[in-house]
């Protein structure tokens, strides 16, 4: 009986870190809370680029696509193509115009970016379940 289950574990947890990307993919969401985490009493221009940075680690781990320098384009399709709503993807493009507003544009817009975060995380939270 203990062999069984012994077996049994390590198939279990072979099985499970064999693919690196599904693997990035389960613990995204946990990684982009900790990455908003980070982002509280930041400069409102740092904060607008760390937001984007970590919106675009959450979509690439989940989409599995590269993260780096994703934009709404690059996800749009993918996004549509798994289920997503058109009025989360609306959504969507909006803080990804606000962030690049202020990670490029150097002036974001501050009253618009204080909820951010937990726009973010709403948004994420329903990601979560259309991208399972």
């Amino acid at each position: 009986l203990a062999y069984v289950i012994l077996l049994t574990a390590t198939t279990m947890i072979r099985r499970r870190n064999a693919n690196p990307a599904a693997l990035q993919a389960r613990r995204a969401y946990s990684v982009l809370v900790a990455d908003l985490n980070k982002v509280t009493g930041k400069d409102p221009n740092q904060a607008y680029d760390l937001l984007l940075e970590a919106l675009q680690q959450y979509l690439g781990a989940k989409l599995r696509l590269p993260a780096a320098a994703l934009t709404f384009r690059e996800v749009e399709g993918p996004l549509k193509n798994r289920g997503v709503n058109d009025s989360s993807l609306q959504e969507l493009r909006q803080i990804f115009t606000l962030c690049e507003a202020g990670r490029y544009g150097g002036s974001g817009n501050e009253e618009a970016g204080k909820n951010l975060d937990r726009e973010i995380l709403t948004l994420a939270r329903e990601l979560e379940r259309r991208l399972r």
